[in-house]
């Protein structure tokens, strides 16, 4: 089974975005178990989000995985295609990678799972939220983010709050 390659983005020292990518060997293309990978792919996303947050914040992995939610991302190289998904980090399961991989495969090219980018990007507010005035608010966050933001927001609605200006 394939390793993973991973990347944090990590604004003003916070998890923000975390990305796996799967490198395989050509010897490993031999044989390849498609489920067995989709079932890796689940557990390393999940694995390396809650690293990530709890060497920030210490919080234990169950606390992890119950509060932190964000955008799933999936990005095929074949044809820069993406598709994402908002949910609650539990909820990445085989199953959501192929939701995720049924709805690329949609686009007419040919989906190659080993060819995909995996992006998990944490919804700050999830860090926020009871963290009890100890989490420092991202100087890229802003005030508005924080009133209208993600937090408003359910599973399956990605579209972000409008907000309407009155000029005097």
């Amino acid at each position: 089974m394939p390793t993973f390659e991973v990347e944090y983005f990590e604004p003003d020292g916070i998890p923000h975005m975390v990305t796996i990518s799967p490198v395989l060997a050509l010897g490993e293309l031999e044989n390849f178990d498609e489920m067995a990978f989709v079932i890796d792919v689940a557990a390393a996303i999940i694995d390396r989000v809650v690293r990530r947050v709890q060497a920030y914040n210490g919080w234990s992995r169950p606390r992890c995985g119950a509060r932190i939610t964000g955008i799933l991302n999936a990005t095929n190289h074949a044809d820069n295609k993406t598709w994402d998904i908002f949910q609650h980090l539990i909820q990445i399961t085989p199953g959501t990678i192929l939701y995720i991989l049924e709805r690329l495969a949609q686009s007419e090219v040919a989906v190659e799972v080993f060819n995909l980018d995996w992006t998990f990007t944490i919804d700050v507010n999830s860090l926020i939220d009871g963290a009890g005035g100890t989490f420092p608010i991202p100087s890229w966050y802003t005030f508005l983010y924080l009133l209208k933001g993600w937090k408003s927001k359910k599973p399956g609605n990605m579209e972000r709050a409008r907000v309407s200006r009155k000029k005097n």
